[in-house]
């Protein structure tokens, strides 16, 4: 009995407890675009997942096009963990990015500690003022000209 105290004890000193179970890592996106009210048809959407300063998406996890109506779906990502981490949680960042073709949108960006939401739905609008963001936007900056609002 002392030994599987012990085996317990030292689990729980190492922040870490066997405990099979999924995380998210990106959340199952679904969302509409549109242009001046009207559903965009054949635009480009990709998430990106990590740090840095990928502003348009080049490496993205997944990648969809946008329907007749607008409408587009990027699965999540979940990631089996045999082990739970007990002190301190995660760090997670996402970005979602929209072409229309002859410009790049940043349409939602989101970080936070501890684990993303499982799903997410979007509302994207490009309009005139809506700002494209281009090579030499910083990161930092571009998160203001976000197209996207949940819900």
């Amino acid at each position: 009995m002392k030994l599987v105290a012990l085996a317990i004890l030292l689990c729980l000193c190492s922040a870490c407890v066997p405990l099979p179970h999924f995380e998210t890592q990106r959340p199952h996106l679904t969302g509409t675009l549109t242009v001046n009210g009207a559903p965009l048809n054949g635009a480009q959407v990709r998430v990106s997942v990590g740090h840095g300063t990928d502003w348009s998406c080049s490496t993205a996890a997944a990648v969809a096009t946008t329907d007749k109506n607008g409408y587009f779906e990027l699965a999540g990502d979940e990631t089996f963990r045999f082990f739970r981490t007990v002190i301190g949680d995660p760090y997670y960042t996402y970005q979602l990015c929209i072409s229309d073709g002859a410009r790049m949108y940043l349409g939602f960006r989101a970080s936070g500690v501890g684990y993303p939401p499982d799903a997410l739905a979007l509302r994207c609008t490009i309009s005139p003022e809506s700002t494209p963001v281009v090579k030499d936007t910083p990161l930092s900056t571009s998160r203001k000209f976000a197209i996207c609002t949940p819900g």
